[in-house]
């Protein structure tokens, strides 16, 4: 839960009597640093009541203290699992977290301070459901940066201002996709022409690729065989033959033969529209 900021009294930064100083994040150049307060029994809390809630009740919370030139201006809870903190020479700062692991939608990435107020940015405000599973595969977490007005989470934007995405939601990682290119004499004559499934071995195995069939229709319009000019493993060729036999084309006077090529690669989105592709 995010707390409501308050102002502070009180004009210095008064630490805890440890041997490890509370950590301190502040703006390049200075004027504002954030202190994040890691232990319970501080003598410069509100009250000693607040110091125990924060100790007790709340363990996986802290307390974070904003100042400007040492004055303290406003209070916010920050979760115990955040990453790091960048303060910004405005007086606004972002919340790096720690991600938890399997990310979805809900899955917390950051919190932006803005306004008096803190904004959590979950993974589904960020990136699309195709993105999630390459989230995941990636052994890091997602890079936050601020740049200008701006919390750059690999390549999403977030506004400083207004603590939300700048721009609708579009894919920056690849997922498994299935598309088919053959002459354009074949594609005018099929009439329905359904894409494979990416055998789930294969997307496991990270395997892309293309296989190349020989086919023969009817003269009735359906697919009666099919041969592999060029083969690919992991149940590939067996998901594009598959395919192939549920095409139906346009009557003929004749039986006659044709090649289609299924293609099996990990594209974007914007990729493979671009391609004709099925996302499936």
């Amino acid at each position: 839960m995010l707390a409501t900021m308050l102002v502070f009294l009180t004009t210095r930064i008064t630490m805890p009597d440890a041997p490890v100083r509370n950590p301190s994040f502040c703006s390049p150049d200075g004027r504002y640093c954030l202190v994040v307060r890691e232990y319970a029994n501080l003598p410069d809390f509100a009250s000693a009541k607040e110091a125990v809630l924060v100790g007790e009740r709340h363990p996986s919370e802290r307390r974070a203290t904003l100042y400007v030139r040492k004055t303290p201006m406003a209070r916010a809870i920050v979760t115990k699992n955040y990453r790091t903190i960048f303060v910004t020479d405005s007086g606004k700062f972002v919340v790096v977290r720690d991600v938890e692991r399997p990310i979805g939608a809900s899955t917390p990435l950051l919190d932006v301070f803005t306004r008096g107020e803190l904004h959590t940015l979950r993974a589904g405000d960020l990136f699309p459901p195709t993105d999630f599973d390459e989230l995941n595969r990636l052994p890091r977490d997602p890079e936050v940066r601020v740049d200008g007005a701006h919390a750059v989470v690999n390549e999403v934007r977030v506004s400083l201002a207004t603590g939300k995405r700048v721009g609708p939601l579009r894919d920056l990682y690849t997922s498994p996709r299935t598309w088919v290119t053959a002459s354009k004499q074949l594609l005018a004559r099929a009439v329905g022409r359904p894409l494979p499934q990416y055998p789930p071995v294969a997307v496991k195995a990270r395997v892309s690729g293309s296989t190349l069939l020989e086919i023969v229709v009817s003269a009735e319009g359906r697919v009666i065989s099919s041969r592999v000019l060029r083969a690919m493993p992991w149940g590939i060729d067996a998901a594009a033959q598959q395919a192939a036999h549920r095409w139906t084309f346009t009557p003929q006077h004749a039986e006659w033969q044709g090649t289609l090529e299924f293609h099996f690669q990990w594209l974007t989105e914007e990729q493979c529209r671009k391609a004709g592709c099925d996302s499936r």
